[in-house]
């Protein structure tokens, strides 16, 4: 007789985003390439706007390619310029305006008379309020007090986009003292001087 063994169903992994190691433009191999912030225009609601955007760049041709989180980083920068330019309240006022008040987003929503749907598209940056809809938060959260002791709140992607910047270019800086350090430590040894190359393999060594 034949007896139907239990299987245990296992929950899939997510698909992680894959960061390309070469350059499609001029065929380099040496990547993935550091983060850097370089102006970009985007075209948001017939309008052309100039933000800044993360992307990796390749140091060899300069070719930009877009990397996980940053496509996120470059919407949210588009839509707080647009709101920028028109007078409309940021994300980052936003969720500093609705934590002042030390609500939640469904309590924010409520108290504000929005969907919470559209506040969360809001405060991400993926969809931007209409100007009857930036009145109504700022009316409804006028009497707030708002000094120096709260701090204008970013968002996680911000966050995230900031720290990625900061340990590449971190890196980077480290990669280019070390070279350096290196080839002066191998000129002062072709040219013989024994007591300078000491300290230089020290440099490198501290690099």
């Amino acid at each position: 007789m034949l007896t139907a063994t239990p299987t245990t169903k296992t929950k899939p992994k997510p698909l992680q985003p894959m960061v390309p190691d070469f350059c499609i433009a001029c065929d380099a191999v040496d990547g993935p390439y550091p983060v850097v912030m370089r102006p970009t225009e985007q075209e948001y609601r017939g309008e052309t706007i100039t933000v800044l955007a993360p992307a990796h760049e390749c140091p060899h041709c300069g070719f930009r390619t877009l990397g996980p989180s940053h496509l996120t980083a470059l919407v949210h920068a588009t839509s707080d310029a647009y709101r920028q330019k028109h007078g409309l309240l940021t994300s980052a006022e936003i969720i500093q305006r609705r934590k002042a008040m030390k609500k939640s987003q469904r309590q924010f929503a409520d108290f504000v008379g929005v969907s919470v749907a559209s506040l969360k598209r809001w405060e991400t940056g993926f969809l931007v309020q209409d100007k009857a809809s930036d009145v109504l938060v700022r009316m409804k959260t006028d009497h707030v007090t708002f000094t120096e002791e709260i701090p204008l709140t970013m968002t996680p992607q911000v966050e995230t986009l900031l720290e990625t910047c900061m340990n590449g270019a971190k890196k980077q800086a480290g990669n280019l003292l070390a070279g350096a350090a290196k080839a002066v430590a191998n000129f002062l040894a072709t040219s013989g001087n024994d007591q300078t190359y000491a300290s230089s393999n020290e440099l490198a060594l501290a690099a």
